[in-house]
């Protein structure tokens, strides 16, 4: 007995030793690989911009996530590398996870200083964009336009299909100026969707009656192959689908859609802000934005995920129906997130499709491993389960966060 007992402890601290050695190959791969980040201030250029040329040379469309909507590194972070690639890679589109009709004011602000910026930012009508971050975001691409012409401008899109109230309204008023065939029924539906109190009356058969009408209209505008007012009429084509029959895989399809058509209708790159489960190049869920994205443009589309160890973050609470800051001591136990929190770096860019990884680090991402689920809303009990290099193209990890600056906002 006492021989196997003693076989036994010599197996066990054998396997822990085994355990640990590779945990440590593991850390010295993502050291020697990682491009360290030295601060999330955007107004500092990264550190090293050289180590992202290669990286981003041949994508067009740039996917960058988040891990929280509430966490201000992931915003000054996204701002950070949106000004890099305006600079350096032709990007001149920050499309955004918010609507098309609720961006516009913004859109009018930063390329010809029309309205007022926390007007625009109220417009969006998501807390998550009513941020100090986003407003120097959008103060800094109007002044970097404030010298060009108006084909090299950047443009503030939404690309989102979650409501349509600004943008039914936007379109009520032109055919109230512009006539059209069937003007007077188009008008009427229009009505409609131009308030919430409206919308509250209809049900799936006035949808898609709406639906059939509306797609006429849509025809019409084709005709006369204007950009703007067929993506208007689009918008609430893309709404009321949603309403006649809401998925998660629809949502992201009819934003990769909007994607395609900023694509087909411009010349320049695009550069996505949304959250991590949108821009994942594969989702176990559901079809992401992301999903459709790679498998269109491939190489150049380019996915960026986002995690944290520690820190605040701002998230809605539905019990108060308030937004909330919430806090987070460490990362949890046996997830993907608790072994990059190990890094040398206390922020840093780790290029997934890298060759010289270890072996151990090339398991690591093409197993299936776990991190905190964490959106507009939060649980300590959700978690997402992904294969890292089947998700994204790239992870930026933040050791310590703390809760993006809000603005005061109303709806």
């Amino acid at each position: 007995m006492r021989k196997l007992n003693t076989l036994l402890v010599i197996t066990l601290i054998f396997f822990i030793q085994s355990i640990n050695s590779q945990n440590k190959e593991l850390i010295t791969s993502i050291n020697s690989n990682l491009i360290d980040i030295d601060n999330s201030n955007p107004e500092y250029p990264l550190k090293q911009p050289s180590k992202f040329k290669d990286i981003f040379e041949n994508v067009k469309i740039f996917g960058f996530g988040e891990a929280t909507h509430g966490s201000k590194e992931f915003e000054d972070l996204k701002v950070k590398f949106f000004k890099y690639l305006v600079i350096n890679c032709n990007v001149k589109i920050f499309a955004i996870e918010a609507n098309y009709g609720n961006c516009l004011a913004i859109n009018s602000y930063i390329q010809h200083g029309e309205g007022n910026p926390q007007d625009a930012i109220n417009k969006i009508g998501y807390w998550i964009w009513n941020t100090k971050e986003i407003l120097s975001l959008i103060e800094w691409m109007k002044l970097y336009n404030s010298t060009l012409s108006e084909e090299n401008k950047l443009s503030f899109i939404g690309i989102d299909v979650a409501n349509c109230q600004n943008t039914s309204d936007i379109l009520y008023k032109h055919l109230q100026k512009n006539s059209f065939p069937n003007n007077e029924k188009y008008l009427t539906i229009l009505s409609n969707y131009n308030s919430t109190n409206n919308l509250k009356n209809l049900r799936k058969k006035d949808f898609e009656e709406h639906y059939l009408a509306l797609k006429s209209l849509d025809l019409e505008f084709k005709k006369l192959k204007d950009p703007y007012l067929y993506q208007l009429n689009n918008s609430i084509l893309q709404y009321i689908s949603m309403r006649i029959d809401y998925t998660q895989t629809l949502r992201d399809k009819l934003m990769f859609e909007n994607i395609n058509w900023l694509v087909e209708n411009t010349n320049s790159n695009i550069f996505i802000c949304a959250h991590n489960i949108h821009v994942s190049k594969k989702n176990i869920s559901f079809n992401s934005l992301g999903y459709h994205l790679k498998n269109k443009y491939s190489e150049k589309y380019y996915s960026v995920g986002f995690d944290f160890g520690s820190g605040s973050f701002n998230a809605f609470d539905i019990k108060s129906k308030k937004i909330k800051k919430y806090s987070i001591d460490e990362p949890l136990k046996k997830t993907s997130t608790e072994v990059f929190n190990n890094a040398s770096s206390n922020m840093y860019f780790l290029d997934l499709n890298k060759s010289s990884f270890s072996p151990t680090l090339n398991k690591f991402i093409m197993s299936k491993s776990f991190r905190r689920a964490i959106g507009a809303t939060y649980s300590a009990k959700l978690v997402e389960s992904e294969k890292m290099k089947e998700s994204f193209d790239a992870i930026i990890f933040v050791k310590k966060t703390y809760e993006s600056s809000l603005l005061n906002y109303s709806y």
